[in-house]
């Protein structure tokens, strides 16, 4: 009987917490509803350090890697920070999807949305690079080959084109979707071609069930890893950004208007990839060798 009102009592306690979370959630939203919306990307010059992040569908960059185009593009430092050792703000990006998430034959449409985030986003057109592969269709049961990724990413390097960060999802994918893994796998292999050119990986960091819809509650337990974890420099091995536009993040996702069904609404609101993203530096191994 004892364990059956414990059970009860969990139960209702794990209720009334999701409940009080979503009530906070919608204030929250109200709130950031009433900030702006839209910002002016940072000017950038010939000098400014080049991002490229790799993606594997269009609606893969609103979905997880908001706060770091946030980050990289607008510099929102009232509503972003980011902890790192590598990163500075004023990065030119450019944007590279591997497919046109073709699996229901919205092909066209999908890489229609996708051009209209990169307006939203300010992306000039040229820094918008849509693959349409027949190697690379868009599938759960579709494996891609990891070479033929690199040397797509290669071609990204030709003529006098540098970048010294490359970002992309990590070797779990985020949501263990495997063109996702393929994307990875194909980022590391290309990074081993970069070896000497001081070109910097970074991996998408996936997290367990219960901390990836936990929301922006989920920044409390990276900044208490963090703490234990930091080293005598004061800084922390791991690259995080965090930014509290949930209102921008969603309407982000809103531009995939095909894409957008209600778990996906529900997924923005509780994914802590709308508010969060970690990452760490994809090391190969000719690098691990030289240290």
């Amino acid at each position: 009987m004892e364990i059956n009102q414990a059970l009860e009592w969990i139960k209702y306690s794990l209720i009334s917490l999701n409940c009080g979370l979503f009530l906070f959630l919608i204030v929250a939203y109200l709130l950031a509803y009433n900030t702006t919306t839209s910002l002016t990307p940072i000017s950038t010059t010939k000098t400014s350090p080049r991002a490229l992040i790799v993606i594997a569908h269009p609606d893969d960059e609103s979905m997880f890697f908001a706060p770091l185009l946030r980050y990289l593009l607008f510099g929102d430092n009232q509503w972003t920070w980011s902890v790192s050792k590598y990163l500075h703000t004023r990065w030119n990006v450019t944007l590279l999807c591997l497919s046109s998430g073709n699996a229901d034959g919205m092909g066209r449409i999908r890489i229609k949305e996708l051009e209209s985030v990169g307006r939203f986003l300010g992306l000039p057109s040229e820094n918008l690079v849509i693959i349409n592969d027949p190697q690379l269709e868009d599938g759960m049961h579709v494996s891609w080959d990891p070479q033929h990724i690199a040397n797509i990413i290669q071609r990204q390097f030709d003529g006098g084109n540098t970048f010294q960060a490359i970002f992309t999802f990590d070797e779990f994918g985020v949501s263990a979707h495997p063109n996702h893994i393929a994307v990875y796998r194909g980022v590391r292999l290309a990074l081993e071609k970069f070896d000497s050119a001081k070109v910097f990986g970074f991996a998408l960091k996936s997290t367990n069930l219960a901390r990836k819809y936990i929301g922006v509650l989920d920044v409390a337990i990276l900044r208490i890893q963090q703490i234990l974890s930091t080293k005598k420099s004061g800084l922390s091995d791991e690259l995080a950004m965090f930014t509290w536009r949930p209102w921008w993040n969603y309407q982000l996702m809103a531009i995939h208007a095909s894409q957008f069904v209600w778990y996906r609404r529900l997924f923005v609101i509780f994914s802590r990839y709308t508010y969060l993203n970690t990452f760490e530096e994809i090391r190969w191994r000719s690098k691990l060798n030289k240290k």
